[in-house]
């Protein structure tokens, strides 16, 4: 043993993610069975360098086994308990828990690439501890383990299935996430039950226990909105003591073992994910409510993750528990996390999880109308059915997202009306600005027709966001900017007429913006990266076209009834500034617009999308 102790020493010597640390397993003899490793590991207890050697050892032992079928009873039974002496070993420690927070914020891999070799060490622990686990998977398989046994073994892969982690490495995500499938398989639809067992089982040994110790006055122990909660102190001094959020700062893997319980509901399993309701409520309630972003982030994750299944298979629960004013109320704060206060890198990571997860708990609380068909919009003398009180609080919570959230946090991080004494409108964070723009077609999606209620609102800062002059130099910004326009046409078609001036003003603004710049990129002016950004301006040029056509369509359809809803002719209302009054003539208005620029004549006249309506 003394030997193999060195050879696994010098392997360590070498840190290196990408490197093979294997013994080489000619030197072990043949005569050396599990049953005395396992004896020398379990009268040593290693622990720190010495267990990652052990673990270097087990696996060269391991793939020295010629045939694992045939072992006899007493390695099989060696086997079985050094599954479970790994699943032990290769959980992580409190020091690499620690670059987890900066883990979530990292955009690329140049974090664990910047690590230093205390938790390289720690990360080659988790890729042989996998790779352990899965060989002795083929002696003692884990779809056999019964009880505790299977729980520990279960949780300790979980904990490996994300790539983001700081202790997971490439191998070890794919090892572990193979011997999960695999074990999902193996109990198949027959033995599903069994699955949903395990998933409450880690949840209420091993997931509850850790989050028991966060305060969640908001909901019950049964999982509910507590109506009447104690009044709290101003002041909690529970967020300087470690106990209290063990999760947080020594057992953080349990997120991850969390999120991967959580990522195996689908809708079929409607009543087993109800009756773990009332343990999956506080954990993810203490990740929303923790005072780090990147935790909250992740709580935000968690929580739309866990009510896709809910709304896709039409559960009542947030309706009968009460909880979805909780979340709401939990996630509102979210959205106040904006520059300056909020460094943009940090705001952005928290907003692309908070909207998303706010806007689940509306769909998930207040399901979808069923869609009607509308032929044309209804006339004023026409009486409108009554909406139920349920469609009314749908329209008020997608309006608040909207009005409160997306439309404030916009005007407050970006200046899309010109400021003083400058015709031009500023954006300081390009890239927070183009995450709130991709975030209004699912809202205006959800809202439908109650989108025309927020016309003055929406297609002014849209529109000025597309005729910024230096909006090529941030293409995403125009693309986000071009998909709502078409998703608020697609929704607020019946009224887009009467704004057809402002928003075709900044379309086609935006479309000679483009082509400026294409013709920069054709002389040299660019650089080297000219290539890039023109394939990326073609894109966006052939998305305006979209958007015209469509404006197009939506302007024809809306003739009739505007006629008859302004009398026999149609003058420039709303957001058209003055004009005599006239049947609205599309190719001619085109037509004029191209005449005082003719590149315009590939967006509004040569399209080849207008052909497809």
């Amino acid at each position: 043993m003394y030997q193999y102790r060195v050879a696994a020493c010098k392997s360590l010597k070498a840190v290196d993610d990408k490197a093979n640390y294997h013994i080489d397993t000619s030197r072990i003899e043949s005569d050396f069975s599990l049953g005395d490793l396992w004896s020398e590991i379990s009268a040593n207890e290693p622990s720190g360098t010495t267990e990652k050697a052990y673990l270097l050892i087990v696996e060269a032992v391991l793939r020295a086994t010629k045939q694992p079928g045939l072992l006899q009873r007493e390695d099989r039974e060696a086997a079985r308990f050094l599954t479970f002496w790994t699943a032990s070993a290769v959980l992580p420690n409190e020091d690499v828990t620690t670059l987890w927070e900066n883990a979530q914020l990292a955009d690329s891999e140049d974090t664990k690439r910047s690590q230093p070799g205390t938790y390289k060490l720690a990360r080659l622990k988790s890729s042989v501890g996998v790779s352990v686990l899965a060989l002795l998977n083929l002696i003692s398989p884990i779809e056999n383990l019964e009880g505790e046994d299977a729980i520990d073994v279960i949780a300790s892969l979980a904990a490996f299935t994300c790539r983001k982690d700081p202790w997971t490495t490439e191998r070890a995500f794919n090892e572990a996430s193979t011997l999960l499938q695999n074990y999902e398989s193996c109990l198949g639809s027959e033995r599903r039950g069994d699955l949903a067992a395990i998933q409450e089982d880690i949840l209420r040994k091993k997931v509850k226990p850790l989050f028991s110790k966060t305060k969640t006055p908001a909901v019950t122990a049964a999982g509910r909105k507590n109506v009447h909660p104690l009044p709290q102190s101003r002041f909690d001094p529970s967020i300087f003591d470690p106990e209290s959020k063990p999760w947080k700062l020594r057992d953080v893997y349990m997120i991850t073992v969390l999120s991967w319980v959580i990522g195996r509901y689908s809708p079929s399993d409607k009543l087993a994910l109800e009756s773990q309701f009332p343990l999956l409520v506080p954990a993810i309630l203490s990740l929303i409510d923790d005072e780090t972003l990147s935790f909250k982030a992740k709580g935000c994750e968690l929580l739309s993750k866990f009510l896709a299944p809910l709304e896709q298979s039409n559960s009542d629960i947030l309706q009968r528990t009460n909880l979805d004013s909780v979340f709401q109320d939990a996630l509102n704060p979210c959205l106040l996390s904006l520059p300056t206060i909020t460094p943009e890198p940090e705001s952005i990571h928290l907003l692309q999880y908070a909207y998303p997860a706010l806007l689940a708990v509306i769909r998930t609380r207040f399901p979808s109308p069923p869609l009607q068909p509308t032929s044309a919009p209804p006339r004023p003398a026409q009486t409108r059915p009554k909406q139920d009180p349920d469609s009314q609080k749908r329209v008020e919570s997608l309006t608040r997202l909207l009005r409160h959230g997306i439309l404030h946090s916009y005007h407050h991080t970006s200046n899309p009306r010109p400021i003083e004494n400058t015709s031009i409108s500023s954006y300081p964070y390009p890239r927070l600005s183009t995450l709130l723009l991709s975030q209004l077609p699912p809202v205006l999606s959800e809202l439908g027709i109650h989108t025309t209620k927020h016309l003055q609102d929406l297609v002014p800062m849209i529109s000025a966001t597309l005729s910024n002059p230096f909006g090529t130099a941030f293409p995403p910004l125009l693309a986000a900017a071009v998909e709502a326009t078409r998703m608020l046409v697609l929704n607020a078609w019946p009224r887009i007429w009467r704004w057809r001036a402002e928003i075709l003003g900044g379309l086609c603004a935006c479309w000679l913006h483009i082509c400026d710049d294409l013709v920069d990129i054709g002389i040299g002016i660019r650089g080297d990266n000219g290539s890039g950004q023109k394939a990326e301006l073609l894109r966006l040029q052939g998305a305006l076209k979209v958007v015209v056509a469509v404006v197009r369509i939506a302007i024809e359809e809306c003739v009739g009834p505007a006629m008859e809803e302004t009398g026999s002719e149609i003058g420039e209302q709303g957001g058209d500034k003055g004009g005599e009054g006239r049947v609205i003539d599309v190719d001619s208005e085109f037509g004029k617009l191209v005449q005082g620029d003719t590149r315009l004549g590939g967006l509004l006249i040569d399209n080849e999308y207008f052909d497809a309506k």
